[in-house]
């Protein structure tokens, strides 16, 4: 209801719009209209005098039963309007644009940390079973067949499962270093056991520390084909035989290796590098530099610089070397900074395309692809760094543009910044509504010439 507040508050834009000479009208064919026109909006006349009571008038022509026919009506309109953007704002936008935010700060964090720290230090250990004579009598068995060459055939087509049972050998301490070594990772070791016994690739191909796991296998198959091997059992032995000789060679290989690398106690891996930015060291000797002084940073900063410095020199050059890493660190982080935009246009294109092929938006596919093309192009250095606010705006234009989410989410996100922290949601929400229904009425205004 008008009341001398009000009017009085509407007075210096009345004023405003009166130099300039324009006038606020109700759009054509909108329920502000039908309102406006349900009571007598003839100007109030100058007679009535300096001091007439405007509001009195104004009230007393909007008390009539059209005009409350029309307030009921717009009333019920805009409350069925505002519960039905509540339930699909919340039913439905925020739980998308919580879920396509989470997945692009993944792969923006990934990014980050990948482009600004690309070297990682690894620590291998030797694998206890390597340690076990047992090992040794088995691999001396096979001195022989050693010398033959191995193709690779599908000896065994089974299950990860009748792997784990074949790699037992009855000897509890020897089986259970070696269930150690390959049940890591999810049973990467019995994967690749079995990658070989099926014919996926040889021995030679396959992780030295999963090799005996290999050969206590292919010694439970002698002469005990699995069901479904298509060979004659003399055929089947001498592919065993074969492979035998081939991994026994193999695991000798690597324990000579490993008795060296304990007994220099060697820092870097003896295994040929497969990532310049990966550095593969030994537990032990790491472990005992570690506890000397030296840290990860002076260690990654020797591989910075070629690895200049030699293992006995790390500690002494600690200094010099954490330097190389932080001046090294820092020129890495302008160079993420710099990318930083591009990152998150690959994060939106990638993860919001592939919810448009979930969300299948049918007929509507090509112009909301159109876009999410156009926004994507629009993320710069400024924008790129609020992430959530990115997606809101995205995912409401792309996926919902025949709703006001977008603008009620503003409004909610712009009300929680004006509120204490431990506010009821519900408050805030109902503030944001009051704010929503100002927005609604003046979306049906418009300015025309006086």
């Amino acid at each position: 209801m008008l009341n001398r507040i009000a009017i009085e508050a509407a007075l210096p834009v009345v004023q405003r719009l009166e130099e300039r000479k324009l006038r606020v009208l109700p759009d054509q064919n909108s329920p502000l209209l039908s309102l406006v026109m349900s009571v007598d909006n003839t100007l109030v006349g100058n007679d009535l005098g300096e001091n007439a009571d405007i509001c009195a008038v104004l009230q007393g022509r909007a008390g009539t039963d059209a005009h409350r026919v029309a307030k009921a009506d717009i009333i019920r309109l805009a409350s069925l309007s505002v519960a039905r953007l509540h339930d699909v704002t919340r039913t439905t936008v925020l739980p998308h644009i919580k879920d396509v935010a989470a997945q692009v700060q993944e792969y923006v964090n990934a990014r980050r940390l990948e482009a600004s720290l690309p070297y990682s230090v690894v620590m291998k250990e030797i694998p206890p079973v390597y340690s076990n004579p047992a090992l040794k009598q088995l691999a001396d068995r096979y001195p022989q067949a050693s010398q033959l060459d191995y193709v690779v055939r599908n000896l065994a087509p089974i299950t990860i499962d009748r792997v784990k049972e074949l790699c037992k050998t009855g000897m509890a301490g020897f089986d259970g270093e070696l269930d150690t070594t390959l049940s890591l990772n999810n049973d990467e070791g019995y994967g690749q056991v079995l990658q070989v016994l099926s014919g996926a690739k040889g021995p030679q191909q396959t992780c030295p520390d999963f090799l005996p796991g290999v050969l206590v296998a292919a010694q439970a198959l002698f002469d005990a084909p699995e069901p479904g091997v298509n060979m004659t059992l003399v055929e089947y032995n001498d592919q065993v035989n074969r492979l035998l000789g081939r991994t026994a060679a193999l695991v000798r290989t690597a324990q000579i290796r490993y008795d060296e690398q304990e007994k220099f106690a060697n820092l870097y891996s003896p295994e040929p590098r497969d990532s310049l930015t990966t550095i593969v060291v030994m537990g032990k000797p790491y472990r005992a530099l570690l506890e000397k002084g030296l840290t990860p940073e002076a260690l990654i900063g020797n591989d910075m610089s070629g690895r200049k410095f030699k293992e006995g020199q790390l500690i002494e050059n600690k200094a010099i070397l954490e330097s190389v890493y932080n001046r090294e660190m820092n020129l890495r982080s302008v160079k993420v900074q710099a990318e930083m935009a591009g990152i998150v246009r690959d994060a939106i294109r990638s993860i919001v395309g592939q919810s448009m092929i979930e969300k299948d938006l049918g007929a509507e596919a090509e112009v909301a692809n159109k876009r999410l093309l156009e926004l994507v192009a629009k993320i710069n250095p400024q924008n790129c760094e609020a992430i959530t606010t990115l997606v809101e705006e995205i995912i409401c234009a792309v996926f919902y543009p025949e709703t006001d989410a977008l603008t009620f989410i503003q409004l909610m996100n712009m009300v929680g910044r004006t509120v204490e922290e431990d506010t009821d949601p519900r408050e805030v929400a109902l503030l944001a509504t009051i704010k929503y229904i100002n927005y609604w009425l003046c979306r049906q205004m418009g300015l025309v010439s006086a």
